[in-house]
């Protein structure tokens, strides 16, 4: 302590302490975003090369269990993430993780990175006009769905659900669905008593991994489908509410339109439950600096996904002859459900 108080002393005497003072305000921000890039970029690199969920395994591991990798390397990544706090080393070339939650906590922090990794890596090359954004680089869609779900199905999932209720629907089409997640929760935890659920999303893939996770049910079922060139069939009976969560910012207004439009020409009396993210002004973007809002946004706009306000959502909607029923908002979450009930006749029919 006496050392540290004489060093004090004698960087004052040398520099001046205002001098001192910026110094130190330099070295903890440069300290804290440098500490925040390399450990995220350590942890992605273990990701990429599918063994971060090992490290992070409870039963802890040996750098001779990964013989498949520069051994040397690894030591110095697992040392690094000893000396910061994330893993306890516990012996020669062995290691364990030192909070199991914290480890929890970033794998989803590099999960959500990993999304974006691509762009954001890229930023040069973009500015630059080398590389066109959907054309030579995008982001990660699996990456982005694991990072959203648990979040979506911690919360949103019944906030949609609580938005219904008092409606008492008993069939629903879930447009967009993914694997089936949040029908498999309305099927399980909803009070609305549900006797047909149905889900479309355009990707096989999921709609395959949803049945392998046994998502279909007597009274759920799923179907790959085009939601901007819908088709009817036997198993898509108009439902008493169609959802549409977390889909339509992906699209501009003329295929956000086609596909308002195609609710309403198959389904003519369904009303649809939008659950979208709201879009905030400058001003409180900036004054939730404090939150991962302004990362959120700027994310949104790299990849070209149009955060709309409510009053954009009524007019949409208005186009292909829908009224708002009700709204709810979430200003922690910065998200709403608007509820639109069918009313006059489609404008617009592209």
């Amino acid at each position: 302590m006496l050392k540290i108080i004489k060093d004090i002393i004698t960087a004052i005497k040398i520099t001046g302490i205002r001098n001192v003072l910026e110094l130190k305000k330099h070295s903890s921000l440069l300290g804290s975003m440098f500490r925040d890039q390399v450990a995220l970029d350590a942890l992605i690199a273990l990701e990429k090369c599918g063994i971060m969920s090992r490290v992070f395994a409870l039963s802890g591991f040996s750098l001779n269990d990964f013989t498949e990798f520069d051994n040397v390397l690894l030591g110095k990544i697992c040392d690094y993430l000893h000396h910061i706090g994330i893993l306890n080393k516990t012996g020669d070339k062995k290691y364990s993780v030192k909070n199991q939650i914290v480890a929890k906590r970033l794998s989803k922090a590099v999960y959500a990175s990993m999304a974006y990794n691509e762009p954001i890596r890229n930023l040069d090359k973009l500015l630059k006009k080398d590389l066109c954004y959907g054309r030579d680089i995008e982001r990660n869609d699996h990456y982005d769905a694991i990072a959203s779900a648990d979040l979506t199905s911690k919360f949103f999932y019944g906030f949609a659900d609580s938005t219904l209720t008092e409606f008492k629907p008993q069939s629903l089409i879930d447009l967009g669905c993914g694997t089936g997640d949040f029908l498999a929760f309305l099927e399980k935890k909803s009070l609305c008593g549900w006797k047909r659920l149905m889900g479309i999303d355009l990707s096989e893939k999921a709609i395959n991994e949803g049945k392998g996770r046994g998502i279909e049910s007597g009274i759920t079922k799923l179907s790959s489908g085009n939601a901007l060139d819908l088709k009817q069939n036997s198993e898509m009976a108009e439902p008493d509410v169609i959802s549409i969560m977390f889909v339509l910012h992906e699209f501009e207004d003329d295929k956000a339109t086609r596909i308002i439009n195609n609710c309403r020409r198959l389904w003519p009396d369904a009303k649809i439950l939008l659950t979208e993210m709201i879009r905030l002004n400058d001003n409180k973007i900036r004054k939730s600096n404090g939150t991962v809002v302004p990362e959120l946004n700027f994310v949104h706009s790299l990849s070209y996904q149009i955060i709309r306000s409510k009053t954009e959502w009524e007019r949409l909607f208005a186009a292909s002859g829908y009224k708002l029923l009700s709204s709810r908002e979430h200003s922690l979450t910065y998200t709403f459900c608007l509820l639109f009930s069918p009313h006059g006749k489609l404008k617009d029919k592209r």
